[in-house]
């Protein structure tokens, strides 16, 4: 079975990444953040955690 070929780049990341800047930045330049949000986040994002 081969994986899915998706056009859209994705940028996983460690929770450390978790900042709003540096999210806001990413869709900018056509990428999709998948990064887990920190414990302490108050509105945590959603992910895509099959492909994290």
């Amino acid at each position: 079975m081969e994986p899915p070929i998706s056009n859209s780049r994705a940028m996983l990341a460690d929770w450390v990444y978790d900042s709003d800047s540096f999210r806001q930045d990413l869709p900018q330049h056509g990428i999709v953040p998948d990064i887990p949000s920190r414990k302490d986040q108050s509105a945590p994002q959603k992910i895509d955690w099959r492909r994290y």
